[in-house]
């Protein structure tokens, strides 16, 4: 079993924080204030289309992330079936994760 010391577990939860904010950034607000083309053509071909020509689970997920912050969710469920709950997901941890980070922030600056 490994074991972690205090500092350790609190850089892997500040990290954690972190990494769900920029997805919050990459997947929710960075569409809201780009072009779709734009968002498409800085989006990678995925490998396994590239490689093996044959779509992967996440297939489609780019497009589908933008049909939903345009409110296009049916389109989105065409795209991807999995894309409406997994956006979803990326909210609720994104949004959690805001909520802890002002939290410590506030507890650390009254102290």
């Amino acid at each position: 079993m490994i074991t972690l010391d205090p500092l350790e577990i609190r850089m892997l939860k500040e990290l954690w924080r972190w990494g769900s904010i920029a997805l919050l950034f990459i997947t929710i607000i960075f569409p809201l204030f780009f072009d779709s083309n734009t968002v498409l053509e800085a989006t990678p071909t995925c490998y396994s289309v590239a490689r093996f020509n044959k779509e992967c689970s996440l297939c489609g997920m780019t497009r589908a992330f933008i049909e939903i912050t345009n409110l296009n969710l049916k389109t989105a469920t065409l795209l991807n079936r999995g894309s409406i709950p997994l956006f979803l997901i990326i909210l609720l941890n994104s949004i959690f994760s805001v909520g802890l980070s002002l939290k410590e922030f506030l507890k650390r600056s009254n102290n």
